[in-house]
C-alpha cells in the first residue's frame, strides 16, 4: 500500500436528532495541509503535516452515544477509537497497523505556533485542538480518514493484536490515565460498574500495583452477575454483587465508570477519600449541568483547606486563585495569608478578563498556563459557571488538570458530601498511547493482550453503524452479551 494523496468515498453522519445520512467526502492533501470536502464544497482546511490513511475498524462507545448531547456542531462521521492500515513507506520495524490519537493540537500536526501546554506535556488539552469524532475533525466511522503525523502511533508486530482488539488501545490508555491520577496512598480500590471501561480499569489497577506504595485489594462492585468472570479474569481480586443495594464495606478509592447520577452517589457513599470520574455523557447530573465538560478539562472537586491550596503543584505553587462571590471573607483572607493572588468577581467578568489579556498577567505572576490555578465557590451554579463561563467557547475559568475548592456548600447533596466526609472527586480524561502500547508489550502483560480479545463481543460492516449504535446505546436488543461492539471496513 502507498501512501494517499487524496481519498473520495461516502459516509454515514450523525444528525443532530440521532438519525444518519449519507455525505459524499474529499480527503485531499495539499502543500501546507488537508482539505476536507463535504457534498462537493470545502468544509475544513488543516494546516501542518497529515496523513490520509485507509480505516481498517473503529469502536464505538458511549461518547459516541452521547454525542448528540455534546457541545459541538453536527452532522459529523463519528467514531474515535481508530485503527488504520500503514503505508508501507512509513513503516517501522515491520508494523501494519497504527492507532490514532484521538486530540489533534498544536503538537499533533507540527506547529510551530507557541504554546504553553503542548509545551508542559499537555497537547492532550490544548485550546486549539478538535477531537476527532467530536469536535470538527470527522472521525473514523468511515473509509478514510485524516491522520495528523505525530498522531499515529504504530502497533508492534509483536504485540500480536488484531485490528479489532486494537481499538482498545484508546479505552486502555484512558483507563491507564485514571489510575496514574489517583492518590497511590489507600489499599482498598473499587471499580464501580463492569462494562468495558470498568474491566479495563480493573486491568490497568492490577497491571500497575508496582507504581502504589503497596500491595492493594481490588474490588469490582456490579449490580449483577452478568460480567463477574470477567472482572476476576482481568484483576479484580473480588466481586461484590449489589443486585441495586447498598453494601456496608467502604474503600480508600472508588472508579466510578457507570456513566449515571446514581452510580456517582453510590461511589460517593462508599469512597473513603476519592471518587475517580471519567465519565462524558453530556447530560446534567445531581444538580450540576456541565459534568461533563469538568471530565473533559480533568478538574477536580475537593474539600477547601489551606492544604489543598497546593492541590496538584507539581513542585511550583498555585499562585492565582479565582474566588466566588459568594465565598466568606474569613476564607478569603486564610487565601490571601498565604501571599497567593486572589481575583473575587463575577465568572463572566472573570472570563471577560482571561479572554482579554488576562491570562497573560497570570503567566507573569506564576502560572504556568492562562487560567487560574485553582477556584473556591460555595455552590453547583458557581461550579458550572466555573466550568462553562461562557457558552461561545470551551475554556474554564481554572486550568486543566486544576481544582475547584469547595467551602461552605450550600443545597447539593454531592458539594455537602465533599466537604462533610473530606471526600475528592477527581476525573481524567484520554491517556497516552505511547504508556498503553509499552505496557501491554511486557512479558508480564501477555494474559491480558489475550483476554482482550473477549472483550470483542460484536462486529458489524461500516454501513450498518445504524445499528450497531443502537445496540450500543440499548434502544435494540442483543442475545449476546454486549462488552466491545467494533465496525470494520471489509
Amino acid at each position: 500500500m502507498t501512501e494517499l494523496k487524496q481519498a473520495d468515498f461516502t459516509a454515514l453522519e450523525l444528525q443532530a436528532d440521532g438519525a444518519f445520512l449519507e455525505a459524499n467526502f474529499k480527503y485531499v492533501l495539499v502543500q501546507d495541509g488537508v482539505n476536507i470536502y463535504r457534498n462537493g464544497i470545502l468544509h475544513l482546511g488543516l494546516k501542518g503535516d497529515y496523513y490520509i490513511m485507509e480505516t481498517i475498524a473503529c469502536g464505538i462507545c458511549c461518547t459516541d452515544c452521547a454525542r448528540p448531547f455534546l457541545p459541538y456542531p453536527l452532522p459529523q462521521i463519528i467514531g474515535h477509537e481508530v485503527v488504520v492500515s500503514v503505508p508501507q513507506s512509513i513503516r517501522k520495524n515491520g508494523s501494519t497497523i497504527g492507532v490514532v490519537e484521538i486530540n489533534n493540537s498544536h503538537k499533533s500536526h507540527g506547529s510551530s505556533v507557541p504554546c504553553p501546554y503542548c509545551e508542559s506535556g499537555l497537547s492532550s488539552q490544548c485550546p486549539a485542538r478538535i477531537t476527532m469524532g467530536i469536535n470538527s475533525w470527522p472521525g473514523g466511522l468511515a473509509k478514510y480518514i485524516v491522520v495528523p503525523k505525530f498522531n499515529l502511533y504504530q502497533i508492534p508486530t509483536e504485540l500480536n493484536l488484531s485490528p479489532n482488539t486494537a481499538t482498545l488501545i484508546e479505552p486502555f490508555a484512558a483507563a491507564l490515565h485514571g489510575v496514574n491520577t489517583v492518590w497511590k496512598g489507600g489499599k482498598d480500590y473499587a471499580i464501580l460498574g463492569a462494562g468495558k471501561l470498568g474491566l479495563l480499569t480493573i486491568a490497568a489497577l492490577a497491571i500497575s500495583r508496582n507504581r502504589f506504595d503497596h500491595d492493594i485489594t481490588i474490588t469490582a462492585i456490579l449490580r449483577t452477575e452478568k460480567n463477574k468472570e470477567e472482572a476476576l479474569l482481568f484483576g479484580a481480586n473480588k466481586v461484590i454483587i449489589t443486585d441495586g443495594k447498598p453494601i456496608e464495606e467502604s474503600f480508600d478509592v472508588v472508579f466510578d465508570t457507570t456513566g449515571s447520577a446514581d452510580g456517582l452517589e453510590y461511589a460517593t457513599a462508599i469512597a473513603k477519600n476519592e471518587v475517580h470520574l471519567k465519565s462524558t455523557h453530556g447530560q446534567p447530573m445531581l444538580g450540576f449541568k456541565h459534568f461533563t465538560e469538568l471530565v473533559v478539562s480533568e478538574i477536580s472537586m475537593i474539600p477547601f483547606s489551606q492544604k489543598e491550596l497546593d492541590f496538584n503543584c507539581n513542585g511550583s505553587v498555585n499562585a492565582n486563585i479565582y474566588v466566588a462571590e459568594s465565598v466568606p471573607e474569613e476564607i478569603t483572607k486564610l487565601i490571601t495569608d498565604t501571599n497567593r493572588n486572589i481575583y473575587q468577581n463575577s465568572t463572566a467578568n472573570a472570563d471577560n478578563w482571561l479572554e482579554n489579556g488576562g491570562g497573560s498577567v497570570l503567566m507573569s505572576e506564576g502560572s504556568k498556563l492562562p487560567r487560574f490555578d485553582l477556584a473556591v465557590c460555595t455552590s453547583a451554579k458557581e461550579v458550572d459557571d466555573i466550568v462553562t463561563p461562557n457558552s461561545s467557547h470551551d475554556r474554564s475559568l481554572v486550568r486543566v488538570r486544576g481544582a475547584i475548592l469547595i467551602a461552605n456548600p450550600k443545597e447539593n447533596s454531592l458539594l455537602e458530601a465533599i466537604n462533610s466526609r473530606q471526600i475528592k472527586i477527581t476525573t481524567s480524561r484520554c491517556g497516552d498511547f505511547n504508556d498503553a502500547i509499552r505496557v501491554l508489550s511486557q512479558p508480564t502483560s501477555s494474559t491480558l493482550v489475550q483476554n482482550l480479545e473477549r472483550l470483542i463481543t460484536h462486529q458489524f460492516r461500516l454501513e450498518e453503524l445504524p445499528s450497531a449504535l443502537d445496540i450500543v446505546s440499548g434502544k435494540q436488543k442483543t442475545e449476546k452479551k454486549l462488552l466491545k461492539v467494533v465496525l470494520t471496513a471489509k
